[in-house]
């Protein structure tokens, strides 16, 4: 491991050594051109966590720092066409799935745009365009597009709890007036340019822009991740930002993990509310999800093999052994104030409450978490 890490922080600072002596050497109209066109930006969050079951506070809690950066390089080849590449690492081995320690190439992506058809083509790796929410979620390092650290369940099981979901493949976006329509087609949910069987992943989400203060999107995905397994589902969801401050967000929909078995219920109900208030320096907010099996009677059997289990219970076990066939909900607070521009400080509690228990005991996880986000 440790020579892995070696050898890709090697490639990543040779790369960039390479690309400054190329600027440095180049007559100096040219460098500057370079560097008039080339942006560098990026976050970094400092995290504590203290994560606990309800019922098992001695061997079922964690306490741990965290760290993780992202870092994003931005070009411009003309007016028309733009390319985008974001790295990301963290110290690894914590509580919500930061990569790292190896540095890894998350985002990479040309943009290209028809001003005269007011539309977009991105090919490489983009945010399937999966629900309006898609565009707020916390992106490793980046929590600054919304009050939280964690993403809501939804997004928590298709992107992880402080990721994206991640796609690799090509992405359209056209707008006409109030009305913006985006597609994608991917090498299903991967997040790699791996894609043996063949199959591709599709989404898709229309979006209509009533004012400055309130939008809403209905989407669509299909996914075949392989010979015997088919994700599709759609979502419907509403965004709402009032000049006073308020604002709200909230969406439900239905995922089908289908694998193929008339024996087992495949389909999970998905939903979230969002409420909060921003004045002045200070943030609060508070939100809602749900995460409901077809099949939610707690007996481990009966549920597709496909459909995930939400939520951090079973991640804080060696084995996981909890039922996946019950109704999971996540609540969130959380309060943040700004200290500087660029710098900003925030507290949040979560609970992950589970509808059965395992053997008597309760198996909901509680988590506080301080961090600092930090963007440049």
């Amino acid at each position: 491991m440790i020579q892995k890490n070696c050898f890709t922080v090697t490639i990543l600072i040779t790369a960039i050594s390479t690309a400054l002596l190329l600027v440095m050497s180049s007559p100096k109209a040219k460098a500057d051109e370079i560097f008039e066109r080339v942006t560098v930006s990026g976050n970094y969050l400092g995290v504590w966590n203290y994560l606990w079951k309800k019922d098992d506070p001695e061997k079922g809690y964690r306490r741990q720092f965290d760290y993780a950066v992202n870092l994003d390089f931005e070009w411009s080849l003309n007016e028309r066409i733009t390319g985008l590449a974001q790295l990301q690492t963290s110290t690894g081995d914590g509580s919500f799935g930061f990569p790292g320690p190896a540095v890894e190439v998350t985002d990479l992506s040309i943009a290209v745009s028809f001003p005269d058809y007011h539309s977009t083509l991105v090919a490489g790796s983009f945010d399937a365009p999966f629900g309006i929410t898609t565009e707020t979620l916390t992106n490793n390092a980046d929590a600054t597009r919304n009050a939280f650290l964690l993403n809501s369940l939804l997004y928590s099981v298709l992107g992880g709890d402080v990721g994206t979901l991640n796609a690799i493949g090509l992405m359209g976006t056209t707008t006409h007036g109030f009305f913006e329509f985006s597609a994608s087609v991917f090498n299903n949910l991967n997040e790699s340019s791996s894609n043996a069987d063949g199959y591709f992943g599709f989404t898709s989400r229309g979006t209509v822009k009533f004012n400055d203060e309130f939008k809403a999107a209905g989407s669509f995905i299909h996914s075949q991740e392989h010979l015997f397994f088919k994700l599709y589902g759609w979502l419907a969801d509403a965004h709402w930002n009032s000049r006073n401050g308020l604002f709200g967000k909230g969406y439900y929909g239905l995922l089908t993990y289908d694998d193929d078995k008339s024996t087992t219920l495949d389909d999970v109900i998905i939903w979230m509310g969002e409420v909060g208030y921003k004045t002045g320096k200070w943030n609060f907010a508070a939100r809602v999800s749900g995460w409901h099996p077809e099949d939610n009677d707690g007996s481990n059997s009966g549920i597709s093999d496909m459909v995930p289990q939400a939520g951090f219970a079973n991640r804080q076990e060696v084995v996981s052994l909890f039922p996946k066939d019950q109704n999971v909900s996540r609540l969130q607070a959380a309060v943040g104030r700004d200290i500087v521009e660029g710098l900003a400080i925030k507290a949040e509690f979560f609970r992950d409450d589970y509808q059965m228990p395992f053997f008597g005991e309760s198996i909901d996880v509680n988590g506080v978490v301080l961090f600092l986000q930090g963007s440049f």
